[in-house]
């Protein structure tokens, strides 16, 4: 007589996902089917595999919590960095831009035949606007103190200026009037109507 042992599964490679019953893992997925169907994306069904173990995966739970907690502080982070870029960047053309032209086209001897080259460029349709000028560094003196700046003077009665500045700002055409920005003048204690020197650097001949 002989006697045989059937082992259980015997022939069945057990899965290393899989209870001996096998109760645990129908439960599962069952209970992810419900969360999420397979049909959706891969990632997604991975995603919430993982966040939403059991507790006797505390470890997985709290290391998937911490990335996506990870992942929500970069992002925020991120929309506040493109806000402030983006207002930066408004300030710039709004600002600055007002008093500075877009391009400017310079000579160490200077341009001698400007209005031609200013028509050449007035024709050009994507150009607003052009105005020739001319500009010199020196020293503002005023009471005893000074400041390096760059003075730059602009051509008037050539059609419309580049500065975008209020009427109110612009120094009268024939007086000796020159436009301060608020900080300069009030590092220099100057105030409207005022007197001021600006000095100049000697250039010695040739």
């Amino acid at each position: 007589m002989t006697s045989t042992r059937h082992l259980s599964g015997a022939g069945h490679p057990r899965s290393p996902y899989s209870s001996p019953d096998g109760s645990r893992v129908d439960a599962s997925r069952r209970h992810f089917e419900r969360i999420l169907p397979l049909s959706k994306p891969f990632p997604w069904y991975v995603g919430l595999r993982f966040f939403s173990a059991g507790s006797d995966s505390r470890l997985v739970s709290f290391i998937s919590a911490l990335a996506i907690s990870g992942l929500i502080l970069g992002v925020a982070v991120l929309v506040v960095v493109l806000s402030v870029m983006n207002g930066f960047d408004r300030e710039m053309r709004t600002r600055i831009l007002t008093w500075v032209p877009h391009i400017q086209l310079t000579s160490a001897d200077g341009v001698a035949d400007w209005q031609i080259r200013a028509g050449q460029l007035a024709s050009h349709p994507h150009v607003l606007s052009v105005s020739p000028f001319t500009q010199i560094e020196g020293l503002l003196v005023f009471r005893g103190k000074s400041e390096a700046v760059q003075l730059r003077g602009e051509r008037t009665g050539e059609g419309r200026s580049v500065i975008d500045a209020p009427s109110a700002a612009r120094p009268e055409p024939g007086r000796d009037e020159i436009w301060l920005p608020r900080l300069l003048a009030e590092k220099l204690g100057v105030e409207p109507g005022k007197q001021i020197a600006f000095m100049t650097p000697r250039r010695d001949a040739d």
